[in-house]
């Protein structure tokens, strides 16, 4: 055992690096569900925004058919409610847009959580290797201390 007494675990040092690499890995895992959450949160927001837009663009359309079969309009208000119509549509159009940008972003989020949770597992599988080295490390030290001691004890006996 170069460099470590006779007593010391000569690998605690590498116990402790796989304990922080866990630790470093547990904290990248939290960032990551943390973003995976916020962008399922602007998922949603993004979902209300695009049914807004529909809800007001069939809202719009419905109250310029109704104008229209009340009775007598101008060709003012015909272009005036066809023009927002279409305003309403395109607006329809760039909520889709958002959505798919952000339901990308959720996809690419629930990727890195993933990658992040199979490092933690392997981060955890190194650590718990060394871990139980030394556990076997540390009971095979007990035994030859057990052993050393009994023969000792026979040896003393065995003097008298």
């Amino acid at each position: 055992m170069a460099g470590a007494k006779s007593g010391e675990y000569r690998l605690d040092a590498l116990l402790e690096l796989r304990q922080r690499e866990e630790d470093d890995k547990k904290t990248a895992l939290a960032e990551a569900i943390a973003l995976t959450m916020a962008a399922r949160q602007e998922l949603a927001a993004a979902h209300a925004q695009e049914a807004a837009a529909r809800h007001e663009h069939a809202q719009a359309v419905a109250r310029a058919a109704e104008k229209m079969r009340a009775g007598p309009t101008s060709v003012r208000e015909a272009v005036d409610a066809k023009h927002y119509a279409e305003r309403l549509r395109l607006a329809i159009e760039a909520a889709q847009r958002r959505v798919e940008q952000v339901a990308a972003r959720v996809r690419d989020a629930e990727s890195a959580e993933e990658v992040a949770r199979a490092q933690v597992g392997e981060a955890v599988k190194a650590r718990q290797a060394i871990d139980k080295h030394k556990e076997s490390w540390q009971a095979e030290r007990k035994r030859e201390l057990e052993r050393k001691a009994e023969t000792e004890a026979d040896d003393h006996s065995r003097k008298r």
